[in-house]
């Protein structure tokens, strides 16, 4: 099973998009827990700053953000996720429970 714990903003600067999930926001609270930026910025509601650690010990730093979603963050059902390497994706996927598209990036 992957641990996932809690980042610093910090830890993710330099990140890029990596894909999109189709995920309800009381979904992801329960697997990431409470955002650690409510206030957003122009473009954002909520951001998630996460590290994941695989079973075999490989570190993933990632963030999940509601990038240009105008509505109540309650209705929100497709996010982003940044980080540095597309492998994230498949260990996040499996963790989530979820597909995470990245055809677009």
């Amino acid at each position: 099973m992957h641990t996932i714990i809690p980042a610093k903003d910090m830890d993710l600067c330099f990140s890029g998009g990596q894909g999109v999930i189709k995920i309800s926001y009381a979904d992801l609270v329960k697997k990431l827990g409470t955002p650690q930026d409510e206030d957003g910025c122009s473009k954002t509601q909520v951001n998630w700053y996460m590290k994941l650690i695989t079973k075999d010990g490989k570190e993933f730093f990632f963030s999940v953000y509601d990038w240009k979603q105008r509505k109540p963050i309650e209705k929100v059902t497709k996010f982003n996720v940044g980080g540095f390497d597309k492998e994230l994706l498949v260990h996040l996927s499996e963790y989530l429970g979820v597909k995470i598209d990245s055809s677009g990036y």
